[in-house]
């Protein structure tokens, strides 16, 4: 699975927006990113650029990620909070050798904005994003979907899931008015995950919001449905030591 393109953050100081309304407001005039960690995975490459590849090609070639930014043009007149599409994903999924796939990858986005009250000036910042790999055994029945192996999704063997989660610790953040702002990636354009058919691609657009620093958790969700249960309980026991 390879291709696929779905955080932005600061450190500026914007103290000259004050009190006006639209100082909220920033327009984005350019996105890049590259993928700058892996985990897990043999024959691993693409490290420091756009798209990387993995595992031991059984006659198909690798699996794989892409991400393309989505500016130019210029994405404009955006309010903290309003989702917006940051880029394409596209995952290549393929068959290899089992044992040979990674099992997570850091993607940073570069991107270069304005503040709409002060169009002279243009700051440039990176934002960090974490997406967790699922590579599942393709002769499971049923597959890690639920779904029967060999119809749907898992038509040519079970489907492999991505999931985006942010991390917004690695992230820059930028001060508008006081309040410190990062890029959180809300998801992918079809929903929060999805799942690639064996030996094809799957392309999404991945969106993202401007929002405050503390709206977001520092740490990865886990992307298998059976540790939901552990997850919740830590931000259960998270929001009681915040209420302390």
């Amino acid at each position: 699975m390879t291709s696929f393109r779905q955080l932005l953050s600061a450190t500026a100081a914007l103290c000259l927006l004050t009190g006006a309304a639209q100082a909220n407001t920033i327009s984005i005039t350019d996105v890049s990113g590259i993928w700058t960690s892996i985990t897990g995975g043999s024959v691993t490459s693409g490290v420091g650029t756009s798209s990387i590849s993995w595992g031991v090609d059984v006659g198909d070639g690798q699996s794989g990620y892409d991400f393309d930014g989505n500016a130019p043009p210029t994405i404009g007149g955006l309010q903290p909070d309003t989702v917006f599409d940051l880029g394409t994903f596209t995952h290549r999924n393929r068959p290899i050798e089992g044992g040979t796939s990674i099992t997570q990858a850091t993607l940073q986005v570069f991107f270069d904005f304005i503040i709409d009250s002060e169009p002279l000036t243009t700051y440039s910042r990176f934002s960090t994003f974490v997406f967790d790999h699922w590579e599942t055994p393709n002769s499971a029945d049923p597959c890690a979907d639920g779904g029967a192996n060999g119809l749907g999704v898992n038509e040519n063997g079970c489907a492999d899931n991505v999931d985006p989660v942010t991390n917004p610790a690695f992230s820059e953040s930028f001060d508008v008015d006081g309040v410190t702002y990062v890029l959180d990636v809300t998801g992918f354009d079809i929903g929060p995950s999805f799942w690639t058919r064996e030996n094809a691609e799957n392309t999404a657009i991945i969106q993202a919001r401007f929002t405050a620093k503390e709206n977001i958790a520092p740490i990865p969700l886990p992307a298998a449905g059976w540790l939901l249960l552990s997850a919740l309980a830590g931000a259960a026991a998270l929001a009681r030591r915040r209420a302390a």
